[in-house]
């Protein structure tokens, strides 16, 4: 009865005992992981959101960049990249690709993710400019 119904699927699928699997933590863990500060939380929201993208193209890209770079980006820059996170995955992508002019909020964080899409082409494939 405390079991969800997936964790009941999966050992009915398996043909294992309840008790052989543990359920997943949730996404937002209710558990105190101490006390996080508001650009902690951000910080974390913006990784996630980078990370789980609706194009896997999107998703190595901004998974790149954010390993770069948050740890180093201030409250501002995290509000406009969470307000980035926000426009669709096809936009995004063309936006990287220049098959769409950046937005004038976002040109010089385009910039930036420019450069790490940029750096994750190996040699042979780049482009002489």
């Amino acid at each position: 009865p405390g079991r969800p119904r997936f964790v009941m699927f999966l050992c009915k699928i398996r043909n294992v005992r309840p008790r052989a699997i543990k359920a997943p933590v949730a996404l937002y863990s209710t558990q105190v992981e101490g006390e996080l500060t508001d650009i902690e939380k951000l910080r974390k929201l913006c990784k996630w959101r980078s990370m789980e993208r609706g194009m896997v193209e999107n998703e190595l890209i901004l998974r790149t960049y954010v390993s770069r770079r948050l740890a180093d980006m201030t409250r501002e820059e995290l509000d406009l990249y969470k307000v980035f996170l926000d426009e669709a995955d096809p936009d995004i992508f063309k936006w990287i690709t220049h098959k769409l002019e950046w937005p004038e909020e976002y040109t010089e964080l385009g910039k930036e993710i420019e450069a790490v899409a940029h750096s994750m082409i190996p040699n042979k494939y780049k482009t002489q400019e």
